[in-house]
């Protein structure tokens, strides 16, 4: 049985974004009872776990998103949940993971095993049937762990029943597109590969005025650079005697990589490099796209002498957009 204490989230979570993506699906095994195991946890633990932990930043990505698809009343129960996520996490003990083979009668509901139960009140204990947060891989020989995006939206399910008396149905749709947005959407980038302590998760944003959401994650570290990234993004000058142009209407981020080969640099940091795609409105109000600008991050981490106990340096967070254009002459 496994209890997630909300004041605890961050304990044993060294970097789960790293363990999802070193992690394929065909490398899952239904081992023990559990999956692979990372310092006494299962991954499918850990991926519960950060996916409460970040509830609130995956749904707004999913609430701001013109392919979410949401409707009106979709949209004004994610907005209700997400609202009083810090009064749900008041319980400390509000997810519980328990195995249906001990407790069978707490999931069989209509002669149906369900993969969560849960009350009717904000902040009502969530039970999560072990059995049920694993399918079939592609070749149906091992069962692997949902993914962080599944998990949500079967969070997000459990928790409308906490806001009236929502069917099932319609919670299975709000879930769902939750579920196909965030999968269509979230990119894991760890250091190194197979690394379990140092690592990024880039989310984009496809609404006409989206920003990406970037997470860093080391040790039990986490920080989310959005707003330090949407200060730094600027369209082109309008003139030689500017530096640079207007914000952008919208930004987004891809290809971001670890520099150096994810080693540090001359500074002591880490660093990441990502192109941008930046829309922008000229002196017409038209809308031009601009491909020529790259983003470059680096930071530092305190004590990484232990990477499992390192944190990140904030003082140290630097970025800045820079030109590179497309074409270059050799």
């Amino acid at each position: 049985m496994l209890k997630i204490k909300s004041n605890n989230l961050k304990r044993n979570l060294t970097n789960l974004v790293a363990i999802i993506i070193c992690y394929s699906p065909l490398n899952f095994a239904y081992q023990h009872n559990g999956d692979d195991v990372y310092n006494g946890e299962s991954i499918i633990d850990l991926t519960v776990k950060y996916a409460y932990l970040k509830l609130e930043n995956l749904s707004k990505l999913c609430l701001k998103a013109r392919t979410c698809d949401l409707n009106q009343s979709e949209e004004s129960l994610l907005e209700i949940i997400i609202s009083t996520l810090p009064v749900e996490q008041v319980n400390e003990n509000q997810i519980t993971i328990l195995s249906s083979k001990d407790r069978p009668e707490l999931f069989l509901i209509d002669n149906e095993m369900k993969v969560a139960v849960t009350g009717s009140y904000v902040s009502s204990p969530i039970f999560l049937n072990r059995e049920l947060l694993y399918k079939k891989n592609e070749t149906n020989l091992n069962l692997i762990p949902l993914s962080l995006a599944e998990i949500a939206g079967i969070l997000i399910h459990e928790m409308g029943h906490h806001h009236g008396n929502f069917s099932e149905s319609e919670l299975d749709g709000l879930a769902a597109k939750i579920t196909m947005f965030l999968n269509r959407h979230i990119e894991m980038l760890p250091q190194l590969p197979r690394q379990k302590e140092l690592s990024g998760l880039l989310v984009n944003s496809d609404n006409k005025n989206g920003f990406p959401e970037f997470i860093l994650s080391s040790g039990e570290d986490f920080i989310s650079l959005a707003s330090e990234l949407k200060d730094e993004f600027y369209c082109p000058a309008e003139s030689i005697f500017k530096r640079r142009g207007k914000k952008p209407i919208s930004v987004f981020l891809f290809n971001l990589h670890w520099s150096n080969n994810g080693q540090l640099n001359s500074e002591g940091k880490y660093s990441l490099i990502g192109n941008l795609i930046l829309n922008c409105e000229n002196a017409q109000k038209n809308i031009e796209i601009i491909n020529d600008y790259k983003i470059f991050i680096s930071f530092k981490l305190k004590d990484y002498s232990n990477m499992q106990s390192a944190v990140i340096d904030k003082s140290s967070i630097y970025s800045e957009e820079f030109y590179e254009p497309r074409w270059k002459l050799f």
